[in-house]
């Protein structure tokens, strides 16, 4: 059975399964559904065979397994997906036992008139000790005010409704100020506990825990200890649930160490570890504990070894002119070894004591190790020394602004044994970002800075912030999300949505940093803007933006992620589709897929998409039905959250969600084939293709948008490994072809194949040229993932364009 065949038998197995859980499942017991990217998502279950349907929970027949697309329902949101990204429906087993539950009688509206669309929340005020509260709304008529009362309580979710209309608005438990949560659930516990205090307590705690709140959990049983210390039983009652309070709190405490030790944070961890709690906790958890100490007293050892045999090797060079060759990089170790640097050195730590080999063999391995990597370190001095000359060759070319420079630097490059291009591929690679930063661009607290950049291709000055994580080092690389703001928000905003607002001590504690993410949000508008308006000069600001970053900062080109909100979203659905082979996925909230969108749905194959948005926002989801629905029936990688009864907000409460999706995707930046279409000059590069001149029918920039009769130029590209070839169709005039090292072997005859067509013969030559991997750098920005060569071809076609 050939590879087709199995996938699709498979996901048919699946959307019988699906099925089945539909039919016998219904809307009382709920599903567990692991993703094929290893997310798991849960909630009462149904299917829709297109957006814009009204979601059907029970009743379903099985029969119905050609459905496109399944959601589950959590309580606070539904989660809309292709059913081909389902991997399997997990046993019920694996589901949470009945959550503890608070339902609040309010004199509520349940007949008249309803809320049909949420705008914006002029003013909230807090929940008082009964769960009520007044929000004020604009509507049409001016502000309307709103009695809201809660009258469902659980761990994850609230159910809030209004005295004065029909309304049910969901709120994550976990949103609402713990100082307004406790009142509202100590006086609903006491209640259905009929005064019994301990009791109450016990359910209050059970509460928590099932909300993943256990130091929350742990301070409520402490509270009723201390208030019961005359009533030796029940604290010995109470106590039981302490020990598991604590114990769960541990365990978390302990994964989030886990976590942020694997996103560099290891002085954190540290300082953690030093502290950690040991009375009631599992002894397995502790073992956990040790192993990690363990592991960081090995890298400490390794660290502190390393410092040692340089400082001896230093010593014992004898030749003056290599010793000050030397000395940059032998200083820059001594400076930077750490946690992050340590394994780039393994090859010199394996040679330390091996005998024989030279103090000059030690020493051109330890400084080739740091320049290049294990993978690429050589143990001959001249090697070494001229890799020290190269570094700084290249950082001086990529620093570069005048092209007169740049060729008078280039020369240099001739004389020297390490300017071949695999060794400056490496040294590229493991080099810090080539632009340094200045002081007057640090806003003078912990990793925030304001950096300006000229566009590309407007030549207009553009600002943007950019928010580094806890601990940055520039020899790590960090994934990044790079957010574009609605028109009229500030874009600080957007940083303090992603990373959390400073803290007395000046550093920010919100999920950026902790997850290990750069977050950069750049001032993309001009005054007076209203809406997107798909222009080149928008484009060129963000993708500017995104390229000046990654040559400041340690940006991983493979895990760039655009995110937009509003208008911001409307901009970052555009570019993202535009420009697919930039990012590891797209990130939109509460906007509008309009003009290009529509026509470039295809190039969303290959591009991960996250949407948020309202259940009451104007019809939202509805409005993007036509769009996404060509999503769901491509099973593209397509996640839709709808936050029920809310209207159009910032959703602050799916951010641990976003991150959970975005830590499980990488870009591939060489795909096996690729097929995109484009109908603006400047929407031009993809992935390893570059076009120029669209046929008349496709050339459609914004200004004559829409017209009569127009169609995308399609473009593909595919990549045949035993072939050594490369296969393209394109209805543009000219092709360049980019090649990198991981797409062809350039030792083997190769052939590039544009529209049927053998465009390599004996007169072509294609080989790895420095020059061509240089300027590729300096102009994509991405020092992972350089060509080295690149092939232009004339088609033939549009000459009139």
């Amino acid at each position: 059975m050939g590879k087709g065949r199995v996938r699709k038998f498979q996901r048919k197995i699946i959307g019988i399964f699906l099925g089945i859980v539909l039919l016998w499942g219904g809307n009382a017991t709920g599903t567990e559904i692991q993703m094929k990217d290893g997310r798991i998502l849960s909630g009462s279950e149904g299917i829709l065979s297109t957006l814009g349907e009204i979601p059907t929970y029970a009743q379903i027949d099985s029969q119905t397994v050609s459905m496109n697309i399944v959601f589950l329902d959590d309580g606070l949101r539904r989660t809309y997906f292709s059913h081909r990204q389902a991997a399997q429906v997990l046993s019920g087993d694996t589901l949470e036992s009945v959550p503890e539950r608070f339902t609040i009688r309010q004199r509520i509206k349940e007949k008249g008139p309803s809320v049909q669309g949420v705008g914006t929340l002029l003013r909230v005020e807090p929940f008082d000790d009964f769960g009520r509260r007044t929000i004020t709304m604009q509507t049409t008529k001016g502000p309307l005010a709103l009695v809201q009362c809660i009258t469902e309580l659980t761990p994850k979710w609230v159910k809030v409704e209004c005295t004065n209309y029909q309304w049910d608005m969901r709120l994550a438990t976990s949103s609402i100020p713990r100082e307004q949560l406790l009142p509202i659930l100590r006086k609903q516990a006491i209640r259905l506990c009929k005064g019994d205090e301990v009791e109450a307590a016990k359910k209050i705690a059970r509460f928590f825990i099932q909300g993943e709140q256990y130091e929350e959990a742990a301070r409520e049983i402490h509270r009723m200890i201390q208030v019961s210390e005359n009533q030796e039983d029940v604290r010995k009652e109470l106590a039981t649930t302490l020990v598991m309070a604590r114990q769960l709190s541990a365990k978390t405490l302990l994964q989030e160490l886990v976590m942020r030790r694997k996103n560099g944070q290891y002085q954190m961890v540290r300082e953690y570890l030093a502290k950690f709690p040991e009375d009631g906790v599992a002894g397995e958890t502790l073992q956990e504990v040790r192993a990690i100490l363990e592991e960081d007293q090995k890298d400490a050892g390794r660290i502190q070894n390393c410092l040692e045999a340089i400082q001896k090797l230093w010593q014992q060079l004898e030749d003056q002119e290599i010793r000050e060759t030397l000395r940059p990089v032998l200083v820059e170790i001594l400076e930077n070894i750490n946690e992050n640097t340590i394994s780039r050195m393994e090859a010199w730590e394996d040679m330390l004591d091996v005998d024989g080999v030279g103090v000059y063999e030690k020493t051109a391995l330890a400084v080739t190790c740091w320049l290049m990597g294990s993978r690429h370190a050589s143990d001959r001095i001249v090697t070494a020394t001229s890799a020290v000359r190269v570094r700084e060759l290249i950082q001086q070319y990529l620093e570069s602004g005048s092209e007169l420079g740049r060729e008078a630097i280039f020369q240099r490059f001739q004389s020297e044994e390490a300017a071949n291009i695999r060794t400056v591929w490496a040294l590229l690679s493991h080099m810090k970002p080539p632009i340094p930063l200045s002081k007057k661009e640090w806003l003078g607290k912990d990793g925030f800075f304001k950096i300006q950049v000229i566009s590309s291709a407007v030549k207009q000055p553009v600002d943007y912030w950019v928010q580094l994580p806890l601990e940055y080092d520039p020899h790590r690389l960090y994934p990044a999300v790079l957010c574009v703001p609605g028109i009229g928000e500030e874009p600080t905003r957007e940083v303090d949505w992603w990373c959390g607002d400073f803290t007395p001590k000046g550093i920010r504690m919100g999920q950026g940093g902790r997850q290990g993410y750069i977050v950069i949000v750049p001032d993309w508008t001009v005054e007076g803007q209203r809406e997107y308006e798909f222009s080149l000069r928008e484009q060129d600001a963000v993708l500017s933006t995104l390229h000046d970053a990654c040559q400041r900062f340690s940006v991983d080109p493979d895990r760039v992620f655009l995110s937009g909100r509003f208008t911001g979203g409307d901009a970052a659905w555009d570019i993202g589709l535009a420009h697919p082979d930039l990012w590891a996925g797209v990130i939109l909230f509460s906007c509008e897929a309009r003009k290009y969108c529509m026509r470039y749905w295809p190039n969303a194959k290959r591009l991960p998409f996250y949407f948020v948005c309202g259940e009451l926002d104007n019809q939202l989801l509805g409005a993007n039905a036509g769009n996404l629905n060509r999503y769901f029936t491509g099973g593209y990688d397509l996640t839709i959250v709808e936050y029920l009864g809310r209207g159009r907000e910032d959703f602050q409460e799916e951010i641990h969600s976003l991150f959970d999706w975005m830590n499980r995707r990488r870009r591939e930046f060489y795909p096996d084939a690729f097929a995109v279409r484009t109908m603006r000059p400047w929407d031009n590069f993809f992935w390893w293709l570059e076009v120029e001149r669209l046929p008349a029918k496709a050339n459609v920039p914004p200004a004559r948008y829409p017209v009569k009769g127009s169609v995308t130029a399609k473009i593909s590209g595919e990549f045949l490994p035993k072939a050594n070839t490369l296969r393209i169709e394109s209805q543009t005039g000219i092709v360049r072809v980019w090649i990198g090292p991981k797409m062809l072997d350039f030792d083997q005859k190769i052939n590039i194949l544009v529209n049927g067509k053998n465009v390599v013969d004996s007169r072509t030559s294609l080989k790895p040229d420095l020059r061509t991997l240089l300027e590729d750098v300096r102009r994509r920005g991405d020092r992972q993932n350089p060509f080295w060569c690149m092939l232009e071809v004339d088609t033939g076609r549009a000459r009139g364009n």
